[in-house]
């Protein structure tokens, strides 16, 4: 049965990856780089907006001290200083309102940390963006020489790239 999805009580679901280049890559306690919330109280606003990269700002309430600590993640660039503190975790958002789940957004986490000004209410504060690690991660240059088909071109270039998000099995994204 289909329900109206603004107006359903959804579940929602918050996988969440370190990567292995964050200090041990896995969630203390675990041997696991994945965690799932599920159950918690969480606040996901995810924003889509032409020409501006998708975002999304979420809070989760009710999450271990040891689990945000091993999230935590502060993106700066203090005068053109180091920007190694992008550790590529990443998020995956998923919500159910009976029919099953249906992921919302996926991306790189840029900024996460807990919040404890409300204490008791405590939670642990997500900001991230679809596709930033491609936006940072360096790439060889590519050059060529002479008259070039633009077609070839494009070809070369889709085939170096990651697939970021594949549209219901209809097509995929490609980011360069």
């Amino acid at each position: 049965m289909t329900t109206n999805s603004f107006s359903a009580a959804k579940q929602l679901r918050v996988t969440l990856t370190l990567s292995p280049q964050n200090s041990n890559g896995v969630f203390p306690g675990t041997n696991s780089n994945t965690l799932v919330l599920t159950g918690l109280r969480t606040i996901a606003s995810i924003q889509t907006v032409p020409g501006v990269p998708t975002g999304a700002d979420v809070k989760i309430f009710g999450m271990r001290q040891a689990d945000m600590n091993a999230l935590t993640t502060i993106f700066f660039n203090a005068s053109g200083g180091p920007r190694n503190v992008i550790v590529y975790n990443n998020i995956i958002i998923e919500a159910n309102s009976g029919d099953g789940w249906t992921q919302g957004f996926s991306g790189m986490i840029v900024e996460a940390q807990p919040e404890y000004r409300g204490a008791p209410m405590v939670y642990f504060n997500i900001q991230a963006v679809l596709g930033y690690q491609h936006q940072i991660t360096p790439v060889p240059p590519s050059t060529y020489k002479g008259t070039v088909d633009a077609a070839s071109i494009m070809e070369t270039l889709a085939a170096s790239t990651v697939p970021l998000y594949v549209l219901g099995g209809t097509g995929v994204i490609w980011c360069w």
